[in-house]
């Protein structure tokens, strides 16, 4: 009698906590939608009447709005700010992106803990924003303390670890830390090699910031062959634009270089032909 009064406890327990997840994630979803809702509406019919708003106005609008419209749910607030911050970022519109994510760690912070997966992403779009701004100094910090959160509570061989140590690289490398860009750079291709293997584009990324730097020290051979493994394994658009890259000046005039350049547009326009 005991024994099937304690299991039907303990399942009557987890049936409530199935439950009050459940109806949590529709209340999310609710609130979500209502102020997705809220971004298009316009409050003066007759403010469009002959106007079109555009995309960017709906954005601003919801950005604005982002403090006040979801603030009985902090998890969901987050969130807005963190997808709203990444297409500023991806607009260029950078002190807009720092903002919303400055604020979507902040929250993530609180609700969630300093440890959590998606204050960790958060910590991760802003490190990429504070580069893109040219605040390295800031940007090298936050990714500094992400990346070591990151392998203490993901491990040294998951995605986002790996990812921090290229981020992390890419703003020593814009500092002139070369030595100690070039060792993370290392030491995160051996594990992608490893674990991702050769074939897969990240590593092809990892291995094209190596030649990055090994151009920019004038080792030209190397330079070149670890640029042709990446283009050769990487995502066909990586070699586009590869002659334009300020990083590469130095391999110009260098017939190898042009050689490559040719064969990375011949990739990328058999890639784009239908099959």
């Amino acid at each position: 009698m005991i024994g099937f009064v304690l299991t039907q406890a303990v399942q009557l327990r987890r049936i409530r906590l199935e439950r009050d997840k459940a109806t949590r994630e529709r209340d999310r979803a609710t609130r979500i939608t209502d102020f997705m809702t809220s971004m298009f509406k316009v409050s003066d019919p007759s403010e469009a009447r002959g106007n079109s708003i555009t995309a960017r106005e709906i954005l601003d609008r919801a950005s604005n709005d982002v403090d006040t419209g979801l603030t009985k749910d902090p998890e969901a607030q987050a969130q807005m700010m963190h997808v709203m911050g990444n297409v500023y970022a991806n607009l260029g519109l950078y002190p807009r992106a720092q903002s919303l994510d400055q604020r979507a760690m902040e929250i993530r912070r609180r609700v969630l803990g300093p440890e959590h997966p998606d204050t960790l992403g958060s910590m991760n779009n802003l490190g990429l924003v504070l580069r893109n701004e040219g605040h390295y100094a800031e940007a090298e910090k936050l990714d500094r303390e992400t990346l070591d959160l990151r392998r203490r509570v993901l491990g040294p061989e998951h995605p986002d670890t790996l990812m921090s140590m290229n981020n992390l690289g890419s703003v020593l490398y814009r500092e002139g830390h070369y030595a100690e860009a070039e060792k993370l750079y290392r030491e995160a291709l051996d594990v992608q090699r490893h674990v991702l293997g050769p074939e897969n584009p990240k590593t092809a990324i990892t291995t094209y910031n190596l030649g990055c730097i090994a151009a920019h020290r004038g080792q030209r051979d190397q330079a070149l062959s670890l640029l042709r493994e990446a283009v050769d394994h990487g995502e066909p658009s990586l070699g586009l634009g590869i002659d334009k890259d300020p990083d590469l000046k130095s391999l110009h005039g260098d017939p190898r270089f042009a050689a490559l350049v040719a064969h990375a547009k011949e990739r990328t326009a058999a890639a784009q032909k239908p099959h």
